[in-house]
């Protein structure tokens, strides 16, 4: 086993100290697993019963069309877009550092209420930039509707840890009492050891 999927299995592996949250990104995977397959029986059934059954001696006598292979390449992808499949394969739990700290880009967003033009408001988003245990950076982007929107509780050069399937770091190097939600993303100061919000442990 190389060192990279080897030092990932010790990182997850604390993970099933709290049952639920190892259960949740277990779960996540699934889901992801399971939307894909039934995205893809679907249009491979479809695409059987019409081509293959009704359509056998058209699909035979004259070259596949340009929309064909349009919507083919758009099925295809979708899982990926969607249902964000390839994160099973490219996300890894990992301890890392912060190596970088700052409000980025603003961007213009929509927000509910009024009329089109008047939901377009501008949110800046915090930008955290990790880098893991072989050398790989990672961003990870809050926005103001999130709770950790801040520059206080992620500071630069502290060590984090990043669990498989979840949006939120865990921060080792916190101040004492703040705990922050890796699921929800939850921040708050006190001793509770599950979130108030969505109900899972925090990680001590």
């Amino acid at each position: 086993m190389s060192y990279k999927y080897k030092n990932e299995k010790i990182v997850y592996k604390r993970l099933k100290q709290y049952p639920d949250l190892y259960n949740y990104s277990r779960f996540q995977s699934a889901k992801r697993i399971t939307a894909s397959v039934i995205w893809y029986g679907f249009w491979f059934f479809t695409y059987y019963i019409y081509f293959f059954s009704s359509q056998k001696r058209l699909i035979v006598e004259k070259p596949v069309s340009l929309v064909l292979v349009s919507i083919s390449i758009v099925v295809i992808l979708m899982p990926f877009n969607i249902f964000k499949v390839h994160k099973i394969i490219t996300d890894r739990s990992y301890d890392g550092i912060i190596k970088d700290v700052k409000q980025k880009y603003k961007i213009k967003v929509l927000v509910p209420g009024g009329s089109y033009l008047s939901n377009l408001k501008e949110q800046e988003c915090l930008s955290i930039i990790t880098e893991d245990d072989l050398g790989k950076l990672h961003d990870y982007i809050y926005w103001e509707k999130d709770d950790i929107n801040n520059q206080a509780y992620f500071k630069k050069g502290a060590k984090v840890t990043h669990y498989k399937e979840f949006k939120y770091l865990h921060n080792i190097d916190r101040e004492e009492g703040e705990q922050l939600c890796v699921v929800c993303g939850q921040f708050v100061i006190n001793d509770r050891d599950t979130c108030a919000r969505c109900k899972h442990s925090f990680i001590k």
